[in-house]
């Protein structure tokens, strides 16, 4: 259930970057996302490509590591951190607009 969550969620997420941007012109978005999200998002953006006919070209990494490559110039469409820190960072390096930022998900820990 959760997953399916997710996938609905990201897969909105992905719909409303495209939506609002010229991407789907270009026929290809470009995701930097967070490692643990490697698996949802692949299967979501297999499933964009078909509904769309466009590619989601990603990028998976710890989102410390993101975040700089952002910040340092790497061209990401969209980027999900799993760590609030990072997006902040980001933020606050004028790496990303802050106009789109939207907080997604959340989890905790279950002992």
């Amino acid at each position: 259930m959760a997953h399916s969550w997710l996938r609905l969620v990201a897969g909105a997420t992905l719909s409303f970057v495209i939506a609002g941007h010229a991407l789907a012109d270009e026929g290809k978005i470009t995701v930097f996302a967070a490692a643990s999200l490697t698996n949802a998002m692949q299967d979501i953006a297999a499933e964009y490509k078909k509904e769309k006919n466009v590619d989601v070209v990603s990028s998976f990494a710890s989102s410390s590591t993101l975040a700089r490559q952002i910040e340092a110039g790497a061209p990401a469409d969209l980027f999900i951190s799993a760590d609030q820190k990072w997006m902040d960072y980001a933020a606050d390096k004028k790496a990303v607009d802050t106009t789109t930022r939207e907080t997604l998900l959340g989890n905790s820990l279950v002992v």
